[in-house]
């Protein structure tokens, strides 16, 4: 088959997944207004958000500390704690990834300081944080904790996508970067397919949601083999850009129409929740959305959740099927955290 008919069965493919998945999202759609609303005083654009037994731990970028810790009382939130000041010393941060919650912990990686810091949750008094730093960590990113020893995390490495560490030692995949149409440098790739990874909570499986476009890819761990496998792949929009001419350049060169895609997620034993954006990187409201999107692990689309607000961030309430996210509402100059009940 000669490249030009390549590139158009390519494009026919494309036009025929995006039909069926628009058909399929607007028969599955929800619309839920909020439930409960709360005003979150002294914070400016909160991004991250965990939940449990009462307990509300927010990330903001815009306060001298990051994270601020809340306990959810009848009609209000009470602040009992705060941490994560910016700098390089111990319960600092400079650039850390969205909080990953497990059965009884939270993890954040910081991918400046290649440091995994992690605390009990629900906290009693205080959080108590303590960190991991590994040299097996460098040129990793988005890293899930698995067990004591065994890690896996995107990377911007030039020699594989993906890589798990057991014992101190990689194991770089052999699995590549969905098949584009474009031929570009690997560590364009890793810039243009940044993303999030999220773990099953019971399971030896994760999937990775794509930033940018609109991919969801689904990986059992044979730690047997030390091996990453991929069981599902769903490229619905790929990521729009074009290759650079220096394989040494670190840039990702989208184009202006280059779609912004989830950008918060949130897992559960039965489903993957994930804020879609759909805008374009040019936007300034890419990072805010009002679509939640539900798969199950199978990748199944089973929901997809229209919001009254749009939201920056958000985290599940499994146990009373509350859905709870954050925002800031520029016509009222406020912070909010606000509440949605989950009838599905």
């Amino acid at each position: 088959m000669k490249v030009t008919n390549k590139i158009l069965f390519l494009i026919s493919i494309f036009f025929i997944v995006s039909c069926s998945n628009n058909k399929e999202e607007d028969k599955n759609r929800i619309y839920i207004n909020s439930s409960v609303s709360y005003v979150l005083d002294n914070m400016f654009i909160p991004r991250d958000i965990a939940y449990r037994d009462s307990f509300f731990i927010i990330g903001d970028r815009g306060n001298d500390k990051i994270y601020s810790v809340y306990k959810q009382e009848t009609t209000s939130l009470k602040l009992i704690d705060t941490f994560g000041e910016t700098g390089q010393g111990p319960n600092e941060f400079i650039f850390p990834e969205p909080m990953k919650l497990t059965s009884d912990k939270i993890t954040i990686f910081d991918r400046s300081l290649i440091r995994l810091s992690e605390f009990s949750f629900s906290p009693t008094e205080t959080v108590k944080i303590s960190s991991i730093t590994k040299k097996s960590f460098v040129g990793l990113n988005n890293i899930l904790r698995f067990d004591e020893d065994l890690f896996v995390g995107l990377t911007y490495l030039d020699t594989a996508r993906l890589v798990m560490v057991n014992n101190e030692i990689l194991y770089p995949s052999k699995l590549e970067y969905p098949i584009d149409g474009i031929i570009a440098p690997m560590r364009q790739k890793a810039l243009v397919y940044q993303g999030n990874l999220l773990k099953h909570p019971s399971k030896d499986e994760f999937v990775y949601v794509s930033l940018y476009g609109k991919i969801l890819e689904f990986y059992k761990l044979d730690r047997a083999k030390n091996e990453i496998k991929e069981f599902i792949s769903k490229s619905i929009i790929f990521p729009k850009y074009t290759p650079i001419e220096d394989k040494k350049e670190m840039e990702s060169n989208f184009t202006i129409d280059n779609i912004t895609g989830f950008i918060y997620a949130f897992a559960s034993d039965n489903y993957i929740y994930l804020l879609y954006s759909g805008k374009t990187v040019k936007d300034s409201r890419k990072n805010f959305s009002n679509q939640i999107e539900v798969y199950d692990w199978e990748g199944n689309l089973i929901k997809v959740l229209i919001l009254d607000k749009d939201l920056s961030a958000f985290c599940v309430d499994t146990q009373r099927q509350m859905l709870y996210g954050v925002t800031y509402d520029e016509g009222h100059e406020k912070t909010l955290l606000l509440g949605y009940e989950m009838n599905f």
